[in-house]
C-alpha cells in the first residue's frame, strides 16, 4: 500500500506538471488571422509593377529560378483577401499570379523557450484543380532561409479547391523559431491563388534576445542631392506624381540600378539614382519608445479606425501593461510609431498608449509617423 500510494502521488506531480506546460503554450504569432490592413512591399516586378506584400508582423520572399519561360516562377502577386476564401474573420493573405506559375513564401519569427517544443502551421486553400502544392516548415535555430538546412518540413498538400491545414513539430535549439508557409506550381493556371488562414505557433512564449551592443533596425532611406521629380515609373516619358527637395529622404523599396523605387507618402514612386544617394534610416528615431500618459503633442497626426475592441498599452508589445480598452469602431489619432511598423503610439481620451497597428485600419501612410 505504502508503494501503491507513492505512484499514484508520482502520477498525479506528472499530470500536474504537463497540465502547467500545456496551460503556458500559445499561438505566438503576430497577425495569425492575417487581420491586419497594414501591409510592407516585400518585391515590385519592374516590368509590369506586380507587387508582392506581406502583412506587419510577417516577412517574406519569392523565387525566380528557375525560370527558362516567361510563365515558370513569375513574379506573385501578394494581398489581403476579403473576399470569400477565409476560415474566419475579415481578410485571409492570398498569393498569385494568373496564367504563371509561381514559388513564394511568408515567415515570421517568434521567441520561445529554449529546448521546448513547438508546432506550427495554417490552413491553406489552392484555387485551381489542375496544379499547386503548398507546405509549413519551422527552423528551430530562428533562420530566414526556406531552404536552409534546419528547416522542418510538413508533408507537401496537394488538395484543391478546399482547406487543408499543414504543419511541421520540432523542439526549439534556441530562444527563437522561425514558422515558413511555402507554396509553388508547376502547370499554368487561371486563376492559381493559395490563400492561408489561421496560422499557429503553438509553444511556451519566450524574449526575443537582443545582441550586445546592436544597433536598432534600420531602414534605408534615398535622399534627394538635388530638387528633382518622382515619378510613376522608372522612366523620363513616366508621369510625375510628385517631387523631392534637395535633403528630403523617403524609404527605398528596390534598387533597380539607374532608379530607385521608394514609398513615396503611400504610393511607389521612382527617382533617378544619378541625383540621389542611399544611407541609413533613422530607425531608433532619436529617443525611446514613448510610455503611456498625457496626451502626445506632434505635428502630424492619423486616424486610426480600430476594427475590433483593443487594449491599449503603457508600451508596445503584447505583454505590456493594459491602460486602457479602445471599442470597437472608434476613431484615434495615431502620432508615433514602432520601428518594426507593428505599433502605433495613440492618443484617446485625453490618454496616450500603444495599440497593435494591425487591428485596425491606418487612413495615411504608416511611414509618415515618425519612430518613438
Amino acid at each position: 500500500m505504502k508503494y501503491l500510494s507513492r505512484s499514484i502521488l508520482l502520477l498525479l506531480l506528472s499530470l500536474l506538471v504537463i497540465g502547467t506546460a500545456r496551460a503556458q503554450t500559445s499561438n505566438l504569432l503576430i497577425d495569425p488571422g492575417f487581420e491586419g490592413e497594414t501591409y510592407n512591399v516585400i518585391s515590385i516586378d519592374p516590368t509590369d509593377g506586380t507587387r508582392f506584400h506581406v502583412p506587419a508582423g510577417w516577412s517574406g520572399g519569392i523565387v525566380r529560378t528557375p525560370g527558362s519561360a516567361p510563365w515558370i516562377n513569375a513574379h506573385p502577386n501578394g494581398f489581403p483577401h476579403t473576399a470569400g476564401f477565409k476560415i474566419q474573420g475579415n481578410r485571409s493573405f492570398h498569393m498569385s499570379r494568373g496564367g504563371a506559375t509561381f514559388t513564394a513564401y511568408i515567415y515570421q519569427q517568434v521567441a520561445v523557450q529554449p529546448n521546448s517544443p513547438v508546432q506550427g502551421g495554417s490552413w491553406a486553400y489552392i484555387e485551381n484543380s489542375k496544379s499547386g502544392q503548398v507546405r509549413a516548415g519551422i527552423d528551430p535555430t530562428g533562420g530566414t532561409d526556406p531552404f536552409g538546412p534546419n528547416v522542418v518540413w510538413s508533408s507537401w498538400a496537394v488538395v484543391r479547391n478546399g482547406w487543408t491545414q499543414v504543419s511541421a513539430s520540432t523542439t526549439a535549439q534556441g530562444g527563437v523559431v522561425t514558422l515558413f508557409l511555402y507554396a509553388t506550381q508547376d502547370i499554368p493556371t487561371d486563376p492559381n491563388g493559395v490563400y492561408w488562414d489561421d496560422a499557429f505557433v503553438n509553444g511556451i512564449p519566450g524574449v526575443m534576445p537582443i545582441q550586445a551592443g546592436a544597433a536598432p533596425a534600420t531602414r534605408p532611406m534615398v535622399t534627394a542631392d538635388a530638387n528633382l521629380r518622382v515619378r510613376r515609373g522608372p522612366g523620363i516619358d513616366q508621369p510625375r506624381i510628385g517631387a523631392m527637395n534637395a535633403g528630403e529622404s523617403y524609404p527605398l523599396v528596390e534598387d533597380q540600378g539607374n532608379w530607385y523605387a521608394i514609398d513615396f507618402n503611400g504610393q511607389t514612386g521612382y527617382v533617378s539614382a544619378q541625383y540621389t544617394h542611399v544611407g541609413a534610416g533613422s530607425g531608433s528615431g532619436g529617443g525611446q519608445a514613448a510610455s503611456a500618459g498625457a496626451p502626445v503633442a506632434t505635428g502630424a497626426s492619423i486616424d486610426y479606425i480600430v476594427d475590433y475592441t483593443l487594449r491599449m498599452r503603457a508600451a508596445p508589445g503584447r505583454d505590456s501593461a493594459e491602460v486602457a480598452v479602445i471599442p470597437y469602431t472608434a476613431t484615434v489619432q495615431a502620432v508615433a510609431r514602432s520601428a518594426d511598423h507593428n505599433w502605433l503610439l495613440v492618443n484617446y481620451e485625453g490618454r496616450s498608449g500603444w495599440v497593435a497597428a494591425w487591428v485596425g485600419r491606418l487612413q495615411g501612410s504608416i511611414n509618415s509617423l515618425p519612430v518613438r
